[in-house]
């Protein structure tokens, strides 16, 4: 028997992510129950494909290398070195083979896995320019902020894209943070009922995502998630255990630190981790402002309704105790309060 669930595991909810990450993508979903779900695509714009990057020293294994020694058009390995990866000049692949053992002649298909080994331990000794970022293809702010309006629609949205960044000496990666507050922001409980399935949670929702793909499991080994839990709400005027939040935190990065080949959680690099929890706090200013101002409205209009009370009977009693034609105060109140009142026809 189908059982319909919106659990956080589901396709359901692997689906409102991916949509809310790409905001340009229109989702048909029908279940096999025959529920349909349409989530549509917020922007017309389709995102600029990433351009080509080779690998760079710092970020390849010795099966990298070998896989490309294997395919490579370079007779020898100074060539190989120099043309297939990024940021090695020849002298630098020639320094290289010198630290290895390897000789520079030597042809790419003859490499032998010891090879690779002493040659990816080799460059670590030697001093390389960092990666170009020219292949990291951010979501960008604007589009996150649609794509959390048009799924959440929140009262307030804000999201963040960083300069890049690098972790490791020189691997780059950036990092992209929204957060929306209110609305259908947070974590959802559905009425239990039917057939669909009840979650008893409430407070705030983190989503996380790589290169916009949503990661579902291993949510408490993440980076993210231990940036976001390291993070003092209260500061910022919300209670995660209760306010309808949806954190969004996407890292951007053509070697993204997973923590295991299932590809689910992000490892806990130092500059990783130091980089979401700035952009996430960031993120939390705004937020901090906006229910700054929601406060100071609600304070203002429960002031109004004291002045209205009040302020005419005031002036009521004191005109009649002065022998005076009752004031027009409605100018008065304006001032006090910041509230336009309707001007009476005659």
């Amino acid at each position: 028997m189908w059982t319909r669930t919106r659990a956080r595991y589901g396709p359901f909810n692997y689906l409102r992510m991916t949509a809310i990450a790409n905001p340009h993508v229109h989702i048909t979903f029908v279940e096999p129950d025959g529920t349909l779900t349409v989530f549509e695509n917020a922007t017309k714009r389709v995102p600029d494909r990433p351009k080509p990057m080779p690998l760079h020293p710092w970020g390849i294994m010795s099966d990298d290398l070998l896989l490309l020694a294997k395919h490579t058009k370079s007779r020898n390995v100074v060539n190989f070195l120099s043309t297939e990866l990024s940021r090695v000049s020849k002298n630098k692949a020639q320094e290289v083979c010198r630290l290895a053992g390897v000789p520079p002649n030597k042809k790419p298909s003859q490499l032998t896995w010891e090879d690779s080994e002493r040659i990816v331990s080799a460059f670590k000794q030697v001093k390389l320019h960092a990666p170009p970022t020219s292949g990291l293809r951010p979501i960008g702010k604007a589009d996150i902020e649609s794509g959390m309006q048009q799924i959440l629609r929140p009262e307030f949205v804000y999201a963040i894209t960083r300069p890049p960044k690098v972790y490791r000496g020189g691997l780059p990666f950036l990092v992209e943070v929204g957060i929306a507050y209110g609305g259908g922001a947070g974590k959802t409980t559905e009425n239990k009922g039917g057939n669909v399935d009840e979650e008893e949670e409430t407070g705030m929702e983190l989503i996380r995502f790589a290169n916009r793909a949503p990661l579902i499991f291993d949510q408490g080994g993440c980076a993210i998630t231990t940036a976001a839990k390291s993070i003092d709400w209260r500061r910022y005027g919300v209670d995660p255990a209760t306010a309808p939040l949806t954190l969004f935190v996407n890292v951007v990065s053509a070697y993204v630190p997973y923590t295991s080949a299932g590809k689910q959680s992000v490892a806990d690099e130092p500059e990783v981790l130091a980089e979401i929890r700035a952009a996430i706090m960031e993120a939390a200013r705004e937020l901090k402002k906006f229910l700054y101002r929601k406060i100071k409205i609600r304070e203002r209009r429960e002031r109004a309704g004291v002045f209205e009370k009040y302020l005419p009977i005031i002036a009521k009693k004191a005109a009649k105790l002065a022998g005076e034609e009752e004031p027009d105060v409605k100018p008065l109140l304006e001032k006090l309060t910041g509230v336009e009142y309707a001007k009476e026809e005659n």
